[in-house]
C-alpha cells in the first residue's frame, strides 16, 4: 500500500462518507444532539468506504502483479 493509494481512498471516504452521514444521520446532524452512538454511526460511515476502496486497489494490484 502506497502514500498515493491512502491519499485516494482518504478521498473517496470523506465523499461517501459524508454523504451516507447526511442520508443516515440528517435529524441528528440537523438538531446536533449526539450521543455516543451517534458518533460511532457517523465513523462508520468514513471507515467502510475507506476500507473498500482501499481494499479494492490492493486486490486490483494484486491481480495486475499476478498477470504479468
Amino acid at each position: 500500500m502506497t502514500l498515493g493509494n491512502t491519499v485516494d481512498s482518504l478521498k473517496i471516504a470523506i465523499v461517501v462518507g459524508t454523504i451516507l452521514s447526511i442520508i443516515n444521520q440528517y435529524d441528528v446532524l440537523i438538531s446536533w444532539d449526539f450521543t455516543l452512538k451517534d458518533h460511532l454511526r457517523i465513523f462508520l460511515n468514513y471507515l467502510v468506504p475507506f476500507c473498500v476502496a482501499t481494499l479494492s486497489r490492493e486486490m486490483h494490484i494484486r491481480k495486475e502483479n499476478k498477470n504479468k
